[in-house]
């Protein structure tokens, strides 16, 4: 398991938030590609150590439906997919 990140609020005027949320995103493409392509919310916040809130604002707000998009299963969980990360991944299946 990686080491925390810690997450700076962008609105909150401390330190270089660019540089923090540069870093929050590193470690998500990280964890997708550890994870083979796939994440939950949970997943994000026992990687990062992010509130669940900030963590949910945070992915979502990398969603572009390219790099990484949102999926429901039948179940109703919810999983942040990276389609680059699944397909290596399944190429090496």
């Amino acid at each position: 398991m990686g080491k925390p990140v810690r997450f700076l609020d962008p609105f909150v005027p401390f330190g270089n938030a660019l540089e923090d949320s540069d870093s929050v995103a590193a470690t998500i493409f990280r964890l997708a590609n550890r994870l083979g392509g796939r994440l939950t919310l949970s997943d994000i916040v026992i990687e990062t150590g992010m509130d669940p809130k900030q963590a949910e604002k945070f992915i979502e707000s990398m969603i572009d439906g390219i790099r990484v998009r949102m999926e429901v299963d039948e179940k109703g969980i919810v999983y942040y997919e990276f389609p680059e990360i699944l397909a290596r991944h399944q190429d090496r299946v």
